[in-house]
């Protein structure tokens, strides 16, 4: 049974678009091109290694949520486990 969402799992879902983004940005090569820009290099230099952690983080956080709440799991959770799930499968396919 599917239920209304929680605001945390809503905000969590937001983060895991947003990260999901960036990292299409960065398998594309969009945002190699974009890193000629000194500033825009930096700043995806240093929130490259948290986003992959913060993703993790989410995945495994969804997947609990999946096993404890199994009648109660919302939309919202069930697309936020398979966005992480699938970005963290592509960063081990491609190089």
């Amino acid at each position: 049974m599917i239920t209304h969402h929680s605001s945390f799992t809503k905000n969590l879902f937001f983060v895991t678009l947003i990260t999901s983004i960036y990292f299409v940005l960065a398998f594309t090569g969009i945002l190699a091109k974009l890193q000629a820009i000194t500033l825009i290099g930096a700043v995806a230099e240093l929130i490259t290694i948290p986003l992959i952690i913060l993703l993790v983080i989410i995945f495994l956080f969804s997947l609990y949520q999946l096993f404890t709440k199994r009648n109660r799991i919302s939309g919202y959770s069930i697309v936020t486990l398979s966005l992480s799930f699938s970005i963290i499968a592509l960063m081990f396919i491609i190089n």
